[in-house]
């Protein structure tokens, strides 16, 4: 973690073929795993009857289910990060509980390292960054779901 809020780090710059499939994976066990809770969810929503213990079986499942597609979002980055965000639009769509979860991928993303910064001026810019920034700071003002803003003033 870094800065004065204590954002999670992220580590992209060198993502191999085998990190995209590890993804790929996670994310099909993820989907796998939220589908099954769904079902046995609903089965044993048929067996309880409508009522309060009906709504707690539910609102349990969902509330799990809502934090792990944010940590999961969180994990694989970039177009999951969006998606996630999306979704937490969709109040009155999806469950109030998978809503509010993924609220928190609008304002506390996590940061890239100043490595990986780096890393990336030199691939997009051809050039090392003291060559192009007479000043650059290390602490990005803002980070979204596929960039982040630093302060910068070009040479």
């Amino acid at each position: 973690k870094t800065g004065a809020e204590s954002r999670p780090i992220w580590e992209t710059s060198d993502l191999s073929w085998l990190d995209f499939q590890r993804r790929h994976w996670s994310t099909l066990w993820h989907m796998r795993t939220m589908y099954n809770r769904m079902k046995k969810c609903e089965s044993d929503s048929e067996a309880l009857g409508p009522g309060p213990e009906q709504d707690k079986l539910w609102h349990d499942s969902f509330a799990l289910t809502a934090v792990e597609m944010r940590k999961h979002a969180e994990e694989a980055k970039g177009c999951f990060i969006k998606a996630g965000q999306v979704m937490s639009t969709m109040v009155g769509v999806l469950p109030d509980e998978i809503t509010s979860e993924l609220m928190s991928l609008t304002d506390h993303l996590p940061v890239s390292t100043p490595e990986e910064v780096f890393r990336m001026i030199r691939k997009d810019l051809g050039h090392a960054p003291r060559d192009v920034f007479s000043s650059f700071d290390l602490e990005p003002v803002a980070s979204a779901s596929i960039a982040q803003v630093h302060k910068a003033r070009l040479r």
